[in-house]
């Protein structure tokens, strides 16, 4: 019977020589200086480069869309970039979300803007920045006399008075209710400026047409048990006073409507002719419950003058 072949195991691998495992680990030690040192100096370089002039960030490198609407005054990227140069600047070369986060964080904070909605790099070095600009909607009497016309936006924001002309802010629809005087890009938390504001939005399609002139709150709120809540009037540009009780949002449950407050006022023109006209016009009218006019009494050396 044949005999099987013997087989011969493989002889063991040699062990690593202290010499040779010595010379792996300074190959190690190399290659980790070696990217160290590369790093360290592509660090610097950016670092180098990034504060060079020609990869700034600078003002026409930046488009606004929309470009800001005529009652903002000067120019809110050079603004934006005061406010981020003061922290070190903006380079065309920062990532894209550092870049973004600080060009936000700056425009965010300008009294003037209300939303950054987007900002995104644009080949070559464009920065394209998308915006929501606030818009002053009324004037807030202030101060001894009225004498201060401070601005407020839809979202009752303070914002810089004197970035619009005297002329432009007696324009606005004026608001007398006093309160708490916030700072510019703050809020006013008093509700005779909460309510007047609403009223003043609420009315906007109709101001000319009523020849409105400021809403005004009463003096004291009206009280019922343990709640209260400012009344408003309205007032003409020919100083006819409309009684118009709390603003929406803002009175008892049983308030009447805006729209049927407002329907009675419209239907009184309907029948008599515009408010301010010298002959027909009332002296005050209450729309609150039910429609009530109060005739004015002028004076014949009035009437001819």
């Amino acid at each position: 019977m044949p005999k099987k072949p013997e087989v011969t195991a493989a002889p063991p691998a040699p062990a690593p020589t202290p010499s040779r495992s010595k010379r792996i680990g300074q190959i190690a030690v190399v290659l980790a200086v070696m990217a160290f040192a590369t790093w360290a100096c592509w660090t610097r370089l950016a670092g180098w480069m990034r504060v060079r002039p020609e990869y700034a960030v600078a003002a026409e490198n930046i488009e606004l869309v929309p470009p800001p609407p005529a009652w903002v005054p000067g120019d809110l990227r050079l603004d934006a970039l005061r406010d981020a140069g003061a922290r070190g600047g903006l380079s065309i070369l920062d990532p894209p979300a550092e870049l973004q986060q600080r060009l936000a964080d700056a425009l965010r904070f300008h009294p003037w803007v209300r939303e950054v909605i987007r900002i995104r790099k644009a080949p070559p070095a464009r920065v394209l920045v998308e915006l929501e600009y606030r818009r002053p909607v009324a004037a807030v009497q202030w101060g001894p006399a009225g004498s201060e016309l401070l601005l407020v936006d839809e979202d009752c924001v303070r914002l810089p008075e004197r970035d619009l002309s005297d002329t432009a802010r007696r324009r606005l629809p004026r608001i007398v209710a006093g309160g708490h005087k916030p700072l510019v890009g703050e809020l006013w938390t008093d509700t005779r400026v909460i309510g007047a504001l609403a009223l003043v939005r609420r009315l906007g399609p109709y101001w000319d047409k009523l020849s409105l002139l400021e809403v005004s709150a009463h003096a004291q709120p009206e009280v019922r048990g343990q709640q209260s809540w400012p009344i408003f009037r309205l007032l003409t540009t020919k100083t006819i006073r409309i009684e118009w009780g709390a603003a929406p949002g803002l009175g008892p449950a049983d308030e009447p409507a805006f729209e049927d407050k407002l329907a009675r006022l419209l239907g009184y023109i309907a029948e008599h002719g515009p408010l301010d006209s010298l002959f027909d016009s009332p002296g005050v009218l209450e729309v609150r419950y039910t429609l009530t006019a109060t005739p004015l009494t002028v004076k014949r050396s009035e009437v001819v003058k």
